[in-house]
């Protein structure tokens, strides 16, 4: 059975510019929101996902608009959040940040079992999401001259499990 494709004169403008092909791709690459997450929260395939993607086949539903919309917002939230704390606080050349980069979705689970964030319900895609938040925070960290390193939970010093750690360089 193929699906309906639906035809676009002109595209809605969504929050985040044209809602495309192209865009919503983007946009799900960005939040760390690729398809087998996406079908996994909207309880479908990952091939009628990546069909959105493609031409020939129908736009993604205005519930996926909505969804990667909000993952955008959130990811812009906690980027900015990051950054903006640390150099609120601190100057490029006194300090190195460390963030937390989990292996994989069983590491992610491990360390936040206990959360009431639900994101246990699909540590994958919590994953996916933290993921792409942090590289996010470390490109703009970077691009502003600090230094930036990747450790594993369990790998900061001083007892911090995970997240992000400021400390002196040298």
């Amino acid at each position: 059975m193929s699906e309906a494709v639906e035809r676009r004169d002109v595209p809605e403008i969504g929050e985040f510019g044209p809602r495309t092909k192209r865009q919503y791709a983007a946009l799900t690459g960005i939040t760390g929101l690729r398809p087998p997450y996406v079908a996994k929260f909207f309880g479908i395939t990952q091939q009628a996902v990546s069909r959105w993607e493609r031409d020939g086949y129908r736009f993604p539903p205005r519930e996926a608009w909505e969804l990667v919309e909000g993952a955008m917002r959130a990811y812009l939230r906690t980027v900015d959040a990051t950054v903006t704390g640390i150099e609120n606080k601190y100057k490029p050349d006194q300090v190195k940040v460390l963030l937390t980069w989990y292996r994989n979705p069983a590491e992610y689970y491990k360390a936040h079992a206990g959360d009431d964030d639900g994101g246990v319900k699909h540590p994958e895609v919590m994953w996916a999401l933290v993921d792409a938040r942090m590289r996010g925070a470390a490109t703009e960290l970077m691009l502003d001259g600090y230094q930036v390193e990747f450790v594993h939970p369990g790998d900061m010093p001083d007892g911090h499990d995970d997240g992000v750690l400021v400390v002196p360089r040298g």
